[in-house]
C-alpha cells in the first residue's frame, strides 16, 4: 500500500527513523538554504565580479609584462646596434683621423720635395750665372798673369785665382744639390771604397772619435761616381763628428735592400739598392731642423763652422745617381743618415759609358768658331783661344753662327754654349751636323752636362775652365777628327 513502510529488521527500522526525521527536517533545510542563497547571492556576484576583474587585470598585467619584455628585448637590440654603430663610427673616425694625418704627412713631404726642387732650380740657375762670372774672372786672371812681371802683381793675381777657385767649388756644391753636376757613374764595390778611405776618415774624425764599420759581406755593387761617393761619405762623417762635440762613436754600415712602390715624392724609386748608413751618438735633430736638413746653406753650426752644403750635396748626388736619402734622428740620441744607391748590374769597375780617351797632340793652325750669348764670356773665351794660338771667330747667337759657317768653309771646330736663346746650343748642333757632319763640336756650359740636351758622342767643358783644360779638349777633338778623315 502506498505510503506504507515495511520494516524487516532492527537496522532497517533505524534507517527508517532517520529517514522520517530527514523528511521532517527537509522543508526547514530547504527554507534555510533558500534564505542563505538570498543572503549570499550578492556576495557571490561580487566574488565573481572581483574574480573577473582580477582575471582581466592579470591578463592586462601579463600583456603589459609581455609587451615590456618585448620592448626590453627591442631596447637591448637597439643598445647593441647602437654600441656596434658607435664602435664602427669610432673606428671609422679613427681611420679618418689616420688618413688625415697620413695625408698631411704626404702633403708636407710633397711640399718639402717641391720646395727642394724649386730651390734646386734656383740654385742651379744662380750657379750657372755665377760660373759665367767666374769664367770671365779666372780667364782674365790667366791672361794677365802671362804678361805680369811684377812679383806683387803676380801674388795678387794668385790670390784672386784662389778666391775664384773657391767660388767655383761653391758653385759645384750648388750644382750637386741641383743635380746638375757632371757624374761618371760606374759599378763600385762600396765596401772596398770605404776601406780605402779608412785613413782619411780617421784623420777627419780626430782622436776623440771612434769609428766602427759594419759591412754586408755579400754586398751588391752600386752604380755611382766613385769620387762623388767618397765626398758623400766624407760629408756624412764630418757632420757626424760635428754633432758629437764631446766625442762619441761614428758607425758606417752597408747593406742590400729592395724598396717597393714609392709612397712619397721624395722616396727612391722601386728597385734594388745598396744602402750606406752613417750613424752618430750626438745631439740629434729636432723635427723642424730635420725638415730643412737638405736645404743648401741651412746649418745649425756656429758662424764660420760650416757652409750648410754638406747634406745638400749628399742629397743631390744620391738623387742624381738614381737613389735617395733618408734621415732618422731623435734629439739627444743621435742621427742616422741612410743613402740609397742603385744596384749595378755590370761588373765592378765598369763605367756606365766608356770614358773617352784624351789624345794629346800638337795642333797646327786651327780656326775655332765660339758661340755664346754672354758677351763677356764670349770675349774672354776668344782671348784665351787666341793666346793659345788658334784663329777665332765669334758669334753671339745660333743664327750668327750658322751665317758664319755658311760664309767661311775653313772653320775647324765649333765651341758653343748650351743654354742660349732663341736657338739653343743643342739645336744649333743639330742643324750644323746636318750641313757639316764631320765638323768637331764641343759644348761649353755653366751647368754640368744637362740631361737630355747633349747627345752622345759630344764633349763638354764646364765653366769656369782654365786655358789648359780648354786646350786639351780642343786638341783631342781635332786629333779625333783628323783620324776619322784619314781613315775615310
Amino acid at each position: 500500500m502506498a505510503g506504507t513502510i515495511v520494516m524487516d529488521s532492527p537496522i532497517d527500522g533505524a534507517h527508517r527513523i532517520l529517514a522520517i526525521r530527514a523528511l521532517k527536517a527537509f522543508p526547514l533545510a530547504v527554507s534555510v538554504s533558500v534564505a542563505q542563497d538570498r543572503v549570499l547571492a550578492p556576495w557571490r556576484r561580487q566574488v565573481w565580479t572581483f574574480s573577473l576583474i582580477a582575471f582581466g587585470a592579470s591578463a592586462v598585467i601579463v600583456s603589459l609584462l609581455l609587451a615590456l619584455a618585448r620592448r626590453s628585448r627591442e631596447v637591448d637590440r637597439l643598445l647593441v646596434e647602437s654600441r656596434v654603430a658607435r664602435e664602427s663610427a669610432e673606428a671609422a673616425q679613427q681611420r679618418l683621423l689616420e688618413q688625415m694625418v697620413e695625408r698631411e704627412r704626404a702633403e708636407a713631404a710633397l711640399q718639402q720635395a717641391q720646395r727642394i726642387e724649386a730651390m734646386g732650380q734656383l740654385t742651379g740657375g744662380v750657379a750657372h750665372d755665377f760660373n759665367n762670372l767666374l769664367t770671365v774672372v779666372i780667364g782674365n786672371i790667366e791672361l794677365i798673369s802671362k804678361t805680369a812681371v811684377d812679383s806683387e802683381t803676380v801674388e795678387r793675381l794668385e790670390a784672386m785665382r784662389v778666391a775664384a777657385e773657391r767660388g767655383a767649388a761653391l758653385t759645384s756644391g750648388l750644382l750637386a744639390f741641383a743635380r746638375r753636376q757632371p757624374l761618371s757613374p760606374r759599378a763600385v764595390d762600396l765596401n772596398a771604397a770605404i776601406a780605402r778611405m779608412n785613413g782619411l776618415l780617421h784623420s777627419a774624425l780626430g782622436p776623440r772619435m771612434k769609428i766602427e764599420i759594419r759591412q754586408q759581406t755579400e754586398l751588391w755593387p752600386a752604380m755611382i761616381d766613385p769620387t762623388q761617393f767618397e765626398l758623400l761619405v766624407l760629408n756624412l762623417v764630418i757632420n757626424a763628428r760635428d754633432a758629437m762635440p764631446d766625442g762619441g762613436v761614428v758607425t758606417i754600415e752597408t747593406d742590400n735592400t729592395r724598396r717597393g712602390p714609392t709612397m712619397h715624392a721624395e722616396d727612391p724609386p722601386e728597385g734594388d739598392y745598396v744602402v750606406v748608413t752613417v750613424r752618430d751618438t750626438g745631439v740629434g735633430m729636432a723635427p723642424e731642423v730635420q725638415a730643412r736638413a737638405f736645404e743648401p746653406f741651412f746649418t745649425t753650426k756656429p758662424p764660420g763652422s760650416g757652409s750648410g752644403l754638406g747634406l745638400s750635396q749628399v742629397f743631390g748626388t744620391a738623387r742624381q745617381s738614381g737613389g735617395g736619402v733618408e734621415i732618422d734622428s731623435t734629439p739627444g740620441k743621435g742621427t742616422a743618415v741612410s743613402v740609397y744607391l742603385p744596384r749595378a748590374r755590370a761588373p765592378v769597375g765598369s763605367a756606365l759609358k766608356p770614358p773617352e780617351e784624351v789624345v794629346e797632340v800638337k795642333s797646327g793652325e786651327a780656326v775655332v768658331l765660339v758661340v755664346d750669348d754672354d758677351s763677356a764670356v764670349l770675349s774672354t773665351t776668344a782671348a784665351i783661344l787666341k793666346n793659345i794660338g788658334y784663329s777665332v771667330l765669334q758669334a753671339e747667337s745660333g743664327a750668327a753662327a750658322l751665317a758664319l759657317l755658311d760664309s767661311n768653309q775653313s772653320i775647324d771646330l765649333l765651341l758653343t754654349d748650351v743654354v742660349m736663346a732663341p736657338i739653343s746650343g743643342p739645336e744649333l748642333v743639330r742643324r750644323v751636323e746636318e750641313l757639316y757632319p764631320h765638323l768637331p763640336i764641343i759644348f761649353i756650359s755653366g751647368y754640368s752636362a744637362p740631361v737630355g740636351l747633349i747627345s752622345d758622342g759630344h764633349c763638354l767643358i764646364r765653366k769656369p775652365f782654365t786655358p789648359g783644360e780648354l786646350r786639351r779638349l780642343i786638341e783631342a777633338a781635332l786629333a779625333e777628327s783628323r783620324l776619322r778623315a784619314s781613315a775615310a
